[in-house]
């Protein structure tokens, strides 16, 4: 077999192997819904971030290149944490036992 050939087929493999969970869940629109109330604190955190880093590059009037290689990797992250393909297990609550 051709070692092109071969490793397009491995890459294509992998690709699925890794982008199948992201793309159920992008077809469960209630996933979604839990992901924006479960990761709500970190997806305001970057959020935050990002409008700051906006925010000084009007005080100084630039910005540097590795605050722009980090404007370019927050809202990866934020899609990340809103589809991120994680199985919640529901929780089991466990009364305890009265004595009367």
């Amino acid at each position: 077999m051709d070692p092109l050939a071969k490793a397009c087929i491995w890459t294509l493999d992998d690709a699925f192997d890794v982008y199948f969970p992201w793309g159920f869940n992008l077809s469960d629109l209630l996933r979604i819904v839990f992901n924006l109330g479960y990761r709500f604190g970190n997806i305001y955190d970057l959020t935050y971030e990002l409008t700051n880093i906006f925010t000084l590059q009007m005080v100084q009037g630039y910005l540097n290149e590795l605050e722009w290689q980090y404007i370019g990797g927050i809202p990866g992250r934020i899609v990340s944490e809103i589809f991120y393909p994680e199985k919640y297990e529901p929780l089991p609550i466990v009364y305890p036992v009265e004595d009367y």
